[in-house]
């Protein structure tokens, strides 16, 4: 199986913007021939929104997005994306939404996961816009193999009641795909692999690069083995 991991500088609230980077990324790789294109967390929107997901008509925009870029897609390779989405849930002066990654696959999307863990430390406060996924969501199927999908946090569940990674291995999958929005800090790149290597499994960690507000993103893709050895890792 090929994994294209896709290390892209995407733009809070340039939605056209961000759609073209994935499609020129996807294409980019497109005569690899890659079996699925992993992309990081929030790619349509950009990471971090904030209080901008309290305009209905941004989450309108982030919606119609979504499936331009789905639409756009057809002929492409699978591509895991992160967007957003209204839970359904109704809550006061609450956006109520679920951060999703979906697979992109033969011009159609389909909820891939859904984040559970929403961090609330350092410069992070998702519970004040998003609501977490009631469960695990299976692996998704890829030229024959069972991927599990986490989104960021849900790979740092060590103080956590949820443990997204083992109900995925127990789920069947044979190797778990992390897509994370991780900002820059020091010895950032051992909390990821430290937390990466705790999963005990086959991972692959994609991460955003850029900046955005007070926020740098440092990239740093890897690629481990079951027994915690670096396969692969990009540019910081």
């Amino acid at each position: 199986m090929r994994l294209a991991l896709a290390q892209i500088n995407t733009t809070v609230g340039d939605l056209g913007g961000n759609v073209a980077h994935i499609l020129d990324a996807a294409r980019s790789v497109q005569s690899q021939k890659p079996d699925l294109i992993v992309f990081p967390e929030m790619t349509i929107s950009g990471y971090p929104p904030r209080d901008i997901l309290y305009d209905a008509s941004f989450v309108e925009a982030v919606q119609a997005a979504t499936q331009d870029l789905t639409d756009q897609s057809n002929g492409l390779p699978p591509m895991l994306v992160g967007s957003f989405a209204p839970s359904g849930e109704s809550r006061l002066e609450h956006p109520a939404l679920h951060n999703i990654a979906y697979l992109i696959q033969h011009g159609e999307k389909r909820i891939a996961q859904i984040k559970q863990l929403l961090p609330v430390y350092d410069v992070f406060y998702e519970p004040r816009w998003f609501i977490p996924g009631k469960k695990t969501l299976p692996p998704i199927e890829i030229a024959g193999h069972k991927l599990g999908v986490l989104i960021c946090e849900d790979m740092w569940d060590e103080q956590y009641p949820v443990h997204p990674g083992a109900d995925l291995k127990r789920m069947g999958a044979e190797l778990l795909i992390c897509m994370s929005a991780a900002a820059y800090e020091r010895g950032g790149m051992e909390n990821r692999l430290y937390h990466a290597r705790r999963q005990g499994y086959p991972i692959v960690f994609v991460d955003l690069v850029g900046g955005n507000d007070e926020l740098i993103f440092d990239g740093g893709c890897f690629a481990l083995s079951g027994a915690g050895e670096v396969l692969h890792q990009s540019p910081l």
